[in-house]
């Protein structure tokens, strides 16, 4: 996939910045918890080793420089804006102690897809010290903070934005140059990178599920989780997404206000989940989507070996 964000509001915006957990790229009704079971598991593929995709799901691993760079250059901005902002480096954030890793049969019979509940979270900072920024808001009147405010997060609500897209630096305030940097810089909005990336996109979400040997595997699934006492999924993706849409139920469509699952939705989640993980290991359909991945972006590269590696030897580090 590329790089793609999504925001509900700039203020909120941690690019790049804390991890809570292992990709910031997607985003589940109700939370952010990574879903469980090998089929979702990170797999680096030829393009992705162009493009730096095999992140890895361990949030401390994030290195810090690229996140401190988007802080400096949102200090930058509020200066010349007459504010002080202080860069920091933020958060990450691992498993408490006693808590299955992600990707585990134990992580799906406790927490299914992570949907209604997740695991405990430790936070640790990078910046020991806190918050600079914090107490400079703290020393300012409502009317400072208003102006304060409206320099470093503009006037947008958000939105989602991928590598290509023109970013309104003056709706988005400072927080802009944060987001553009990220979804942008380092050659991401060079035409090579940005047809890379969807055609990445379009493997994962079209061309991996079109390939017979898959399409063969996802009916093994399918009778698989008949049999488990989930019938009517046609691909192992209709699992999670049947999981979503009882989370989407309990949203109230006026106030966006979520309510709680009941007991047997929570228990049909982790059912649901644990099924999913089970076929989904018998009928070995992740492994086969990773080979069938691997092969389909293994084409790409070696029709596009050298505008790939032009790009790399300009922008790559």
């Amino acid at each position: 996939m590329g790089r793609l964000v999504r925001i509900a509001a700039v203020s909120a915006v941690v690019v790049g910045f804390a991890a809570c957990a292992p990709a910031l790229e997607t985003a589940t009704p109700s939370g952010t918890t990574p879903p469980s079971g090998d089929a979702h598991r990170a797999n680096v593929g030829p393009l992705d080793a162009y493009l730096d995709y095999g992140a890895s799901s361990d949030p401390s691993s994030i290195p810090v420089d690229p996140m401190l760079r988007g802080e400096e250059l949102v200090a930058e901005c509020m200066a010349e804006k007459g504010f002080e902002y202080v860069p920091r480096r933020g958060t990450f954030a691992e498993l408490a102690p006693g808590e299955p890793q992600w990707h585990t049969r134990e992580y799906a019979e406790r927490y299914g897809y992570g949907i209604f509940a997740q695991p405990k979270l430790v936070e640790t900072r990078v910046d020991p010290e806190g918050d600079p920024n914090a107490e400079i808001l703290a020393s300012m009147s409502l009317t400072e903070r208003a102006a304060y405010d409206l320099a470093l997060n503009g006037t947008s609500d958000g939105g989602v934005f991928e590598s290509g897209d023109e970013i309104d630096l003056e709706a988005l305030g400072c927080e802009g140059l944060r987001i553009a940097d990220f979804v942008n810089g380092d050659g991401k909005d060079d035409p090579v990178y940005v047809d890379a990336t969807a055609h990445s996109r379009h493997i994962d979400e079209v061309l991996v599920g079109e390939d017979p040997r898959v399409a063969a595997a996802e009916a093994r699934w399918a009778e698989c989780m008949s049999v488990a006492g989930w019938p009517g999924l046609a691909a192992q993706p209709d699992a999670r997404e049947l999981a979503e849409g009882w989370s989407l139920d309990l949203i109230d469509p006026e106030t966006s206000a979520q309510t709680p699952a009941d007991p047997e939705t929570l228990a049909n989640e982790i059912s649901l989940a644990v099924a999913d993980f089970d076929c989904t290991a018998a009928t070995g359909l992740a492994e086969l989507r990773d080979e069938v991945r691997a092969e389909l972006q293994q084409e790409y590269v070696d029709h596009h070996r050298e505008e790939l590696e032009s790009w790399l030897q300009t922008w790559g580090s």
